[in-house]
Protein backbone atom coordinates (compact mmCIF):
# COMPACT_ATOMS: atom_id res chain seq x y z
CA UNK A 1 0.00 0.00 0.00
CA UNK A 2 1.26 3.58 -0.95
CA UNK A 3 3.91 2.28 -2.63
CA UNK A 4 3.94 5.40 -5.32
CA UNK A 5 3.91 7.52 -2.30
CA UNK A 6 6.76 6.33 -0.55
CA UNK A 7 9.10 6.11 -3.28
CA UNK A 8 8.40 9.83 -4.26
CA UNK A 9 8.36 11.17 -0.89
CA UNK A 10 11.26 9.42 0.81
CA UNK A 11 13.51 11.72 -0.26
CA UNK A 12 15.24 11.24 3.60
CA UNK A 13 15.84 7.35 2.72
CA UNK A 14 13.98 6.37 5.21
CA UNK A 15 12.22 3.06 5.49
CA UNK A 16 8.84 2.73 4.80
CA UNK A 17 8.01 2.15 8.49
CA UNK A 18 9.80 5.10 9.77
CA UNK A 19 8.59 7.39 6.59
CA UNK A 20 5.19 6.77 7.81
CA UNK A 21 5.95 7.61 11.76
CA UNK A 22 7.46 10.75 10.55
CA UNK A 23 4.97 12.07 9.06
CA UNK A 24 2.22 10.19 11.89
CA UNK A 25 0.38 8.54 8.99
CA UNK A 26 -0.57 5.52 10.71
CA UNK A 27 -2.16 8.12 13.43
CA UNK A 28 -3.69 9.96 10.30
CA UNK A 29 -5.67 7.19 8.45
CA UNK A 30 -6.54 5.69 12.63
CA UNK A 31 -7.94 9.42 13.23
CA UNK A 32 -9.67 9.17 9.37
CA UNK A 33 -11.48 6.36 10.38
CA UNK A 34 -12.69 7.40 13.23
CA UNK A 35 -14.12 10.68 11.46
CA UNK A 36 -15.88 8.46 9.28
CA UNK A 37 -17.45 6.34 12.12
CA UNK A 38 -18.25 9.71 14.01
CA UNK A 39 -19.60 11.28 10.75
CA UNK A 40 -21.94 7.86 9.83
CA UNK A 41 -22.87 8.13 13.49
CA UNK A 42 -23.92 11.62 13.58
CA UNK A 43 -25.64 11.74 10.35
CA UNK A 44 -27.89 8.20 11.09
CA UNK A 45 -28.78 10.53 14.76
CA UNK A 46 -29.80 13.27 13.38
CA UNK A 47 -31.01 11.90 9.48
CA UNK A 48 -28.96 15.62 8.92
CA UNK A 49 -28.62 16.08 4.47
CA UNK A 50 -25.62 18.20 5.34
CA UNK A 51 -23.91 16.04 7.46
CA UNK A 52 -24.85 12.86 5.25
CA UNK A 53 -23.57 15.10 2.31
CA UNK A 54 -20.48 16.21 3.86
CA UNK A 55 -19.88 12.30 4.65
CA UNK A 56 -20.43 10.67 1.39
CA UNK A 57 -17.74 13.09 0.16
CA UNK A 58 -15.06 12.35 3.02
CA UNK A 59 -15.58 8.38 2.41
CA UNK A 60 -14.98 8.83 -1.13
CA UNK A 61 -11.64 10.55 -0.63
CA UNK A 62 -10.38 8.96 2.22
CA UNK A 63 -10.74 5.32 0.09
CA UNK A 64 -9.49 7.17 -2.97
CA UNK A 65 -6.28 8.78 -1.21
CA UNK A 66 -5.95 4.93 0.00
CA UNK A 67 -6.93 3.43 -2.99
CA UNK A 68 -4.67 5.28 -5.62
CA UNK A 69 -1.88 5.44 -3.53
CA UNK A 70 -2.17 9.37 -3.97
CA UNK A 71 -0.34 11.45 -0.80
CA UNK A 72 -2.56 13.88 -1.51
CA UNK A 73 -4.33 15.45 2.11
CA UNK A 74 -5.29 18.81 0.78
CA UNK A 75 -9.30 18.21 0.84
CA UNK A 76 -8.44 16.80 4.06
CA UNK A 77 -6.65 19.73 5.12
CA UNK A 78 -9.25 21.75 4.27
CA UNK A 79 -11.81 20.40 5.94
CA UNK A 80 -10.60 19.79 8.63
CA UNK A 81 -8.89 23.31 9.25
CA UNK A 82 -10.58 25.00 12.36
CA UNK A 83 -14.07 26.72 11.60
CA UNK A 84 -14.40 25.17 8.49
CA UNK A 85 -16.92 22.21 7.41
CA UNK A 86 -15.29 19.22 10.22
CA UNK A 87 -15.90 21.45 13.30
CA UNK A 88 -19.23 23.02 11.31
CA UNK A 89 -21.01 20.10 11.11
CA UNK A 90 -19.37 18.07 14.26
CA UNK A 91 -18.92 20.68 17.11
CA UNK A 92 -17.19 19.72 20.37
CA UNK A 93 -17.72 16.20 20.01
CA UNK A 94 -15.14 15.77 17.43
CA UNK A 95 -13.10 18.75 18.16
CA UNK A 96 -10.21 16.98 19.47
CA UNK A 97 -9.96 14.51 16.71
CA UNK A 98 -10.55 17.36 13.82
CA UNK A 99 -7.76 18.95 16.10
CA UNK A 100 -5.32 16.32 15.00
CA UNK A 101 -5.98 15.58 12.02
CA UNK A 102 -5.56 19.48 11.15
CA UNK A 103 -1.81 19.07 12.91
CA UNK A 104 -1.01 16.09 10.89
CA UNK A 105 -1.98 17.28 7.28
CA UNK A 106 -0.82 20.82 8.21
CA UNK A 107 2.23 19.16 9.02
CA UNK A 108 2.39 17.39 5.78
CA UNK A 109 1.13 20.39 3.70
CA UNK A 110 4.02 23.11 4.80
CA UNK A 111 6.37 20.38 4.36
CA UNK A 112 4.79 19.76 0.67
CA UNK A 113 4.78 23.83 0.61
CA UNK A 114 8.32 23.58 1.09
CA UNK A 115 9.79 21.06 -1.32
CA UNK A 116 7.59 22.96 -4.33
CA UNK A 117 9.62 25.89 -2.90
CA UNK A 118 13.09 24.20 -2.98
CA UNK A 119 12.35 23.04 -6.86
CA UNK A 120 11.43 26.33 -8.27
Amino acid sequence: MFKRLFQKRNSDNLSKVDYWKKWELFELFDDLHKAERLLTDLGNDKNDEEILKFNSDFIEELYEIEGDNVADFMRIWEWFTPTKEWDTLVGQRGKQLGNNIFRITDKWKRNQDFLKGTRN
